[in-house]
């Protein structure tokens, strides 16, 4: 049910208010999307997992119609702030990617970076599918995530959970996290009518301790449904 998916808002209300993201600059996997597809792209936009605005103020400043979803009152709070002084209009909604409060193919246009990661498997595909749901046919999804590159921090434990799940305390709190293999998209995309769009990438690159990080840059396409003569 998704009634009982982990719930990590608690978590980054403590974040945002500590500042994370402040000296955040827009992901330059996400600028190369909106560069390689900017003839298809928008003009409705949903930012699943909107955050701070590190994305969300950027794209409404150069005049895209944006929606950003956002679980937690600090991250919408510092983002109102940073509208107020952007003088940008994007759209602001409080809510849970496991059910985004939107109807049926209501965007043209679904990006989301490292929000989907923070999941048991079961929350990752509601999100997923959720996404699916609101993007119009044709539209296009690009989504960051961990990959299953990614290395699992010492003190974490694999819980279980189809494919790379792990949990660790932050603040007294469960952090859940997913690490998606690409038989996981593909079986997703299968499953909720999206195509993988060529030239994805999973980037790895060295961290503390000399750790592999691994995320995702992956875009979809739904795809559209001729349903003449059925």
């Amino acid at each position: 049910m998704k009634e009982n998916l982990p719930d990590s808002g608690k978590i980054w209300e403590g974040e945002f208010k500590k500042g994370w993201g402040e000296a955040k600059q827009p992901e330059p996997r996400l600028l190369e999307f909106f560069e390689k597809y900017k003839g298809e792209i928008g003009p409705k936009i949903l930012d699943i997992g909107s955050g701070e605005g590190r994305h969300l103020i950027p794209l409404a400043r150069v005049g895209y119609d944006l929606t950003g979803l956002e679980l937690t009152e600090e991250g919408i709070k510092i983002t109102e702030g940073k509208q107020d002084r952007e003088k940008t209009e994007a759209k602001l909604v409080r809510g849970n990617f496991h059910n985004l409060p939107f109807q049926d193919n209501s965007f043209d246009t679904a990006i989301s970076t490292q929000a989907m990661q923070h999941n048991i498997w079961q929350g990752a595909e509601a999100a997923f599918s959720e996404a699916a749901r609101v993007l119009k046919p044709g539209g296009l999804f690009f989504l960051r995530v961990n990959s299953d590159k990614n290395a699992i921090p010492g003190n974490a434990k694999i819980i279980e959970d189809k494919g790379r799940t792990w949990v660790r305390n932050r603040d007294g709190e469960l952090g859940f996290h997913h690490s998606f293999s690409m038989e996981e998209f593909k079986e997703l995309a299968e499953k909720y009518n999206l195509e993988i769009e060529p030239g994805f990438v999973d980037e790895k690159r060295a961290g503390d301790n000399f750790v592999i990080y691994g995320q995702w840059n992956i875009v979809f396409r739904k795809k559209i449904i001729d349903n003449k003569g059925l």
